[in-house]
């Protein structure tokens, strides 16, 4: 059959098959590797065991100041998650407790009469999920707060006296 000239029409099956093949493309490609992106994101996350259950109390006893348990806290923390996620914290590029002490940030509350709330932050930062779109956005994050009960914190310089390890 020719349409108002004389050359044949050619059939059109498979048409709609085609540009629906194509549309779902951009649609479905990006869609599948968003999944598998914020997938892997969150597979990270759960392969770093961040913190041993608690830290020890005999951390620090005394007088101390907040930077004397302050440093032996990052020390102690370090050493902990280092020893418990070796693989993993090696492949993030942190080759040893001494590394991963950078990442941490420890801060020191005194309360009267009960000791000192320790709260310590971990960020290590990622590479950049969701194939670098959102910058930083895979980074590795936890805190932890717990309360030190043998400790009085000073705000002078204790030279390491009245605090014992």
């Amino acid at each position: 059959m020719s349409a108002c000239g004389g050359t044949p029409r050619r059939p059109e099956t498979g048409a709609a098959a085609v540009e629906g093949a194509l549309v779902s493309g951009f649609v479905l490609i990006p869609l599948l590797a968003g999944v598998l992106l914020w997938g892997s994101h969150f597979w990270k996350e759960q392969q770093v065991s961040l913190y041993p259950p608690r830290l020890s109390q005999s951390l620090a006893v005394g007088t101390c100041t907040a930077s004397e348990i302050s440093a032996r806290v990052t020390s102690s923390a370090a050493e902990a998650i280092y020893a418990l996620n070796t693989t993993t914290l090696n492949g993030l590029g942190i080759t040893g407790a001494g590394d991963l002490a950078s990442y941490l940030t420890v801060t020191v509350a005194s309360l009267p009469d009960v000791g000192a709330d320790v709260t310590v932050s971990l960020s290590i930062p990622g590479e950049g999920a969701i194939g670098g779109l959102v910058p930083g956005s895979d980074a590795i994050l936890a805190d932890l707060t717990q309360r030190l009960s043998y400790v009085t914190v000073t705000t002078g310089s204790s030279s390491g006296t009245g605090c014992y390890p």
